[in-house]
């Protein structure tokens, strides 16, 4: 691997380390991360914006995922416009 690639790489892990921070923390909204047009924001996996959201946690993430038919690998960027939608609208409802 070239140097400039694997700062690359580290830049990018970093972005997404700290977007999972800031969603977790509260600093930042879902709506705002899978609505984004930042470039780290949307290589994120959704399974995992979706998890950090307080409240929310791994398990209920993949269910929401699962029950919308949403691959967890599948990235924020990928998503369209109702698939955002339902999974906002997955998030506000309490079981």
């Amino acid at each position: 691997m070239a140097v400039g690639a694997s700062l690359h790489l580290g830049a990018l892990r970093r972005g997404l380390e700290v977007a999972q921070e800031n969603l977790a923390s509260g600093v930042v909204a879902i709506a705002d991360v899978l609505s984004s047009h930042d470039p780290i924001l949307q290589y994120l996996y959704v399974v995992k914006a979706v998890e950090n959201v307080p409240g929310v946690g791994k398990v209920r993430a993949r269910a929401i995922l699962a029950e919308l038919g949403i691959e967890e690998h599948a990235h924020c960027g990928d998503l369209d416009a109702s698939a955002r939608r339902e999974i906002l609208d997955r998030i506000g409802r309490r079981p």
